[in-house]
């Protein structure tokens, strides 16, 4: 007996599960971290969200340009970071502000410092500081010439400096030597995060001492879970039946979000007494499910068939893992036997929540069961009609066979 998954391939489906997007944060860095007078510098602008977004008609303004001015706005390759150019006129405080369309406002101050003393040491910044091993992965190291009261300083001559990391296996340097210029008092040049784990990037000079900032490339994205379902929860194996295990990528409010990279998952299955029956037990031909399980690239939703062999009863947990991911608790399966047929009594659709991408949608399973809530068989072929509340958008017509289930969808906008 095979139980029926339901898709949509349509634009919008209206449904109680989708989940609508509210504001998203703008985050920024400055760069230099510490602006002297009549000096340029960038902010970098970005969505602080748990997925990446492009920043359209962003806009930008500074409370006093006797202070500092907004030269320009232009968003670097990809459009996930917007540049604000500022020029540094005269030392003081003046307030930014940003605002875009979707984002809540950003204001934030900067202090620009007079150009005083000699320069002699160096101060050194990594930005971000902190990486997730799925996310982006390019960053900025900043190196500024000081004074000895940690002030920014503009250079007599070329100031040559060498970068290096403590570990290139979980940070590369990409620009190992860059310049100083004269009449300036900083740099800056790139890396890349490359693996788990934590680096020393430094920065040396000749008569200065070196100077270090950390990374920490973490494992996973504390804000992402992958969340697992099973579907039915319980079946009739009087039969052989198929159930189903569904898995979604959910933000840190539980709502589902568009992966930025394929995710492979591994899946382990276990009856009650904690005994792993996938790939190590000899019940491996009564329950199984060994199909690749991926979320693929600007999806949030995968699937695979969980085969169950005619005769077995029991309580199963099905649990998965994947790198870089927090996990969600197991799901588990009931399997019974009964040889109950009925013909039209019950069919229950179990519902997933989605998004409305306007692409194929994986909606829920479709399966017969009694008015106790018992999986059941069809006695005879049964025709089930799916349908939104809205018939413009999408139709699906399903059919039971006896003692399987096949099917018939179209969707129509």
């Amino acid at each position: 007996m095979r139980y029926l998954l339901l898709t949509i391939l349509c634009f919008t489906v209206a449904i109680h599960y989708a989940y609508a997007q509210s504001d998203n944060a703008l985050g920024v860095r400055v760069i230099p971290n510490k602006i002297m007078e009549n000096t340029e510098g960038i902010i970098q602008v970005y969505a602080n969200s748990d997925s990446i977004i492009k920043i359209d008609k962003l806009i930008a303004t500074s409370s006093d340009s006797s202070v500092i001015q907004i030269l320009g706005i232009e968003q670097e390759a990809g459009g996930y970071i917007t540049d604000v150019k500022i020029q540094a006129v005269n030392a003081g405080d003046a307030k930014i502000a940003l605002a875009a369309p979707g984002f809540l406002s950003n204001e934030f101050q900067i202090t620009v410092s007079k150009n005083t003393g000699a320069a002699t040491t160096l101060l050194i910044k990594a930005t971000p500081g902190t990486f997730l091993y799925n996310g982006p992965k390019l960053g900025y190291v900043t190196v500024e010439l000081a004074n000895e009261a940690g002030f920014p300083t503009y250079a007599n001559t070329d100031i040559p400096v060498t970068i290096t990391s403590s570990d290139s296996g979980v940070v590369n340097i990409m620009t190992s030597q860059i310049t100083i210029p004269k009449d300036s008092y900083y740099a800056v040049g790139k890396f890349e995060a490359k693996q788990e784990g934590t680096a020393l990037i430094s920065a040396v000079s000749p008569s200065m001492s070196t100077t270090s900032a950390s990374v920490i490339v973490n494992a996973q994205d504390p804000t992402q879970t992958i969340q697992v379902y099973v579907y039915p929860q319980t079946i009739n194996a009087y039969k052989a039946a198929t159930a189903y295990v569904a898995v979604q990528l959910h933000d840190s409010s539980g709502n589902p979000v568009i992966a930025k990279q394929d995710i492979p998952i591994k899946v382990k299955i276990t009856n009650s007494s904690g005994t792993e029956s996938i790939n190590t037990s000899e019940q491996k031909t009564l329950i199984q499910a060994d199909q690749p399980l991926i979320i693929k690239k600007d999806s949030y939703w995968a699937y695979i068939p969980v085969s169950v062999n005619a005769g077995l009863n029991g309580k199963y947990d099905i649990s998965i893992s994947a790198k870089g991911y927090t996990i969600s608790s197991p799901a588990q399966i009931t399997t019974l036997t009964s040889n109950s047929l009925f013909d039209d009594k019950f069919a229950q659709v179990d519902i997933l929540p989605i998004l409305a991408t306007g692409q194929k949608e994986l909606i829920g399973v479709l399966h017969l069961q009694d008015s106790s809530a018992n999986p059941i068989l069809a006695k005879q072929n049964l025709q089930v009609h799916v349908d939104s509340s809205d018939s413009s958008q999408s139709i699906i017509s399903h059919r039971f066979s006896s003692g399987h289930i096949s099917y018939q969808k179209q969707c129509a906008r």
